[in-house]
């Protein structure tokens, strides 16, 4: 139980770890003057919650959306703060809603399945952190809708340019490092 318990304090420490290097290395569009970036930061809390299910997954995220905003903070005030931070990459971590299905089809040697489920829960973690921000943009960022625009779509368009190609790019790295890792955490 104890070693239990450390491995995983050692994995979400690590993800972390990893989620700062991946955060610093990120692609910022000259039109997000309110923030967003595509980077594959996101990717650690998905396969620490794909492998460690949604609780440890969204531990890890709000820790690394403390990370975020300590590497590149852009703050209105303390709803905005907990909203594009803690709450949005916590969301992140629901990507581990697919841990027992992903289990399964892998106990069960059903190749398809498996890939399935990592698709499964990359789209989970995407609509989970594009939700938490595009509240944020309606909420707190209509002012920088042009004259006549539809705050939500306006907010969804902007959230959609950078978290599309991060979700992609995460996706792909996870569907090679996944599958590679399947025996590290469930042959034991």
């Amino acid at each position: 139980m104890e070693k239990s318990r450390v491995r995983t304090i050692t994995e979400v420490g690590l993800s972390i770890a990893l989620f700062a290097v991946l955060d610093y290395f990120n692609v910022r569009l000259p039109i997000n003057i309110a923030g967003g970036s595509i980077s594959l930061a996101m990717t650690p809390i998905l396969v620490l919650a794909v492998f460690r299910g949604p609780a440890i997954g969204a531990l890890a995220g709000v820790f690394c959306g403390g990370v975020d905003l300590m590497i590149s903070p852009f703050v209105l005030n303390i709803f905005q703060v907990f909203l594009d931070y803690p709450i949005a990459f916590g969301l992140v971590g629901l990507a581990g809603l697919a841990k027992k299905p992903l289990e399964t089809a892998y106990k069960a040697n059903k190749k398809s399945h498996i890939g399935a489920w990592i698709i499964t829960s990359i789209i989970i973690a995407a609509l989970g952190r594009f939700t938490a921000h595009l509240l944020s943009g309606v909420i707190f960022f209509a002012s920088n809708a042009p004259a006549g625009q539809n705050v939500w779509a306006y907010s969804a368009l902007y959230q959609i340019q950078y978290l599309l190609p991060s979700f992609i790019g995460c996706g792909i790295v996870c569907a090679v490092v996944i599958p590679s890792l399947l025996n590290y955490f469930w042959s034991e």
